[in-house]
């Protein structure tokens, strides 16, 4: 069954996976609700965190019915900084992803420097910071792409704050320099002595 995208498909009826796959978007919320009874049988999850945006703190319901038994196993992943576990949860009568960190870091999977050192100041992060669970859910190329833009708003941000400051120190001499005081005030501040003279 490949929901890619689907969002909530609704079955009149039972659902049995007895071996097949379902293939998830988590982020486009992927999951089937039926009205009879659901099972798994061997089933498998292929999961994809899609453009991300899922709270991975939470429990992802996949399948839902009027009862639920059996068990899935998870067969694909494309989240290298998240775990994915299947299991089910009898007493809601549906079966679940959780998420937990995979212990692969951002430093490890960065191709750039900059990409090593914005991944590397977050990788300390718990899942539940709100900027980690996020990048979390993204694919590698993704994830790399948003290290990149994170990369760059610094030093953007740095660029401009060093322009603003530069600013600053040239109008404060140029107010300086324009005052009235200093205007008004053309005679020399000492003189010398006629005996130091030469």
């Amino acid at each position: 069954l490949d929901l890619n995208g689907q969002g909530t498909q609704h079955v009149n009826g039972p659902v049995a996976v007895n071996g097949g796959i379902i293939s998830l978007d988590l982020s486009q919320g992927d999951n089937i609700l039926a009205s009879g009874a659901v099972s798994g049988a061997g089933g498998k999850v292929d999961v994809h965190g899609g453009t991300g945006g899922f709270d991975p703190n939470a429990a992802y319901a996949f399948l839902t019915g009027s009862s639920a038994a059996g068990t899935f196993g998870v067969v694909g992943n494309d989240m290298p900084l998240l775990a994915v576990s299947s299991s089910l949860d009898a007493p809601n009568d549906r079966f679940i992803l959780t998420f937990a960190k995979s212990g692969q870091t951002m430093a490890f999977l960065s191709e750039t420097a900059n990409e090593a050192a914005v991944g590397g100041a977050l990788d300390s992060k718990l899942l539940t910071d709100p900027l980690y669970s996020q990048l979390a859910t993204l694919n590698k190329d993704d994830l790399l792409k948003a290290l990149d833009q994170l990369a760059g708003n610094f030093h953007a941000s740095a660029k401009s704050a060093m322009a603003e400051s530069a600013q600053y120190i040239a109008e404060a001499v140029g107010d300086r320099l324009d005052s009235p005081a200093r205007l008004a005030s053309s005679a020399p501040l000492a003189y010398a002595d006629d005996d130091t003279a030469a």
